[in-house]
């Protein structure tokens, strides 16, 4: 399953995919989702995302600030092996970079996208659904 950034806050601060349902023996996120986690967890305001990594103490967001790390059981997609299909996914569907990133990511990896009921994006569930790319929709952890 390739999952979202507020359901990888969630797998971060929960240790474990427990919280994602059935099928969550083999998760992935992409680069870009993982970039907007670690920037709101640097952000100087916390956000609806960031919440989802818990409620810190002071010293523990400063901590978090320096330690966002991707969970070992997390694979990370690579944008090398993205770009080609993201191009041609491009000429067919309206969607930003992101979206083309985890509509080629769920394509590369045979899974279906898992988001936050919070985190749902119409362009991208509609460009899912042309693709045949099942498009899942989770209780915000």
């Amino acid at each position: 399953m390739l999952i979202d950034d507020r359901l990888l806050a969630g797998v971060i601060r929960a240790g474990s995919t427990a919280g994602l349902g059935p099928g969550a023996n083999r998760v992935a996120t992409t680069g870009l989702w993982f970039f907007r986690l670690c920037r709101a967890a640097r952000a100087p305001l916390r956000g609806t995302l960031t919440r989802a990594l818990g409620d810190p103490t002071v010293d523990d967001q400063i901590a978090l600030v320096r330690e966002v790390r991707l969970p070992s059981f997390v694979s990370l997609v690579s944008l090398a092996d993205l770009a080609p299909t993201m191009a041609t996914l491009s000429t067919r569907h309206r969607l930003n970079v992101l979206g083309l990133e985890a509509l080629a990511a769920a394509l590369h990896l045979g899974v279906g996208i898992h988001v936050a009921a919070s985190n749902v994006g119409p362009k991208l569930r509609a460009a899912a659904a042309a693709e045949g790319v099942p498009y899942v929709v989770i209780a915000n952890p």
